[in-house]
């Protein structure tokens, strides 16, 4: 089990501070209006996005391979169904298949057009920035001002670490 908390620690925590970093940096070049400063800002939040997406989502096969008493999956499908069942709507006990968006997300990250039919996110020119401004999103989340944000433009949405079908909105980052 240590081997799967410290790829956590040392892997997936610092992939997802590296996004959150972004992000901020994003909001910070979208408030001083420089144009160049915006445009690095989104290149940085992208790729800062692309490899948070990959990390956590491949967290489930170093799961599944790193042989632990405490964790005894046979299936791939095994891991991510125990995942997905303690994703929860930000601040609520609501449950959402946030598991399978990050994998579709991930998928068209390094696929450019997945090939499965049940992908959600068909080309990786999907991921967009999108704003987030008042009566888009849940209260209190999203960026203030609506600020752009990381987001896939299909059915299933991904914006600043949250994924939102329709009106839902839940938490990929915690």
């Amino acid at each position: 089990m240590q081997p799967i908390l410290d790829h956590i620690a040392g892997v997936v925590r610092p992939a997802l501070r590296k996004y959150l970093a972004a992000e901020k940096a994003l909001t910070v070049a979208l408030e001083s209006k420089d144009a160049g400063a915006v445009s690095t800002a989104r290149q940085d939040v992208m790729l800062a996005a692309r490899q948070a997406a990959d990390v956590l989502h491949h967290l489930s096969d170093f799961v599944l391979m790193e042989p632990s008493p405490a964790l005894t999956f046979t299936k791939i499908e095994d891991v991510r169904s125990a995942v997905e069942a303690k994703c929860v709507f930000l601040r609520t006990a609501k449950p959402v298949a946030d598991v399978g968006l990050l994998r579709d997300v991930t998928d068209a990250f390094k696929h450019h057009r997945p090939d499965r039919s049940s992908a959600t996110v068909l080309v990786s020119t999907d991921v967009v920035p999108i704003g987030s401004g008042w009566g888009q999103m849940r209260w209190g989340e999203g960026k203030y001002g609506g600020a752009p944000s990381r987001s896939s433009s299909r059915q299933k949405t991904a914006t600043s670490g949250r994924c939102r079908r329709s009106s839902r909105t839940s938490s990929m980052l915690g």
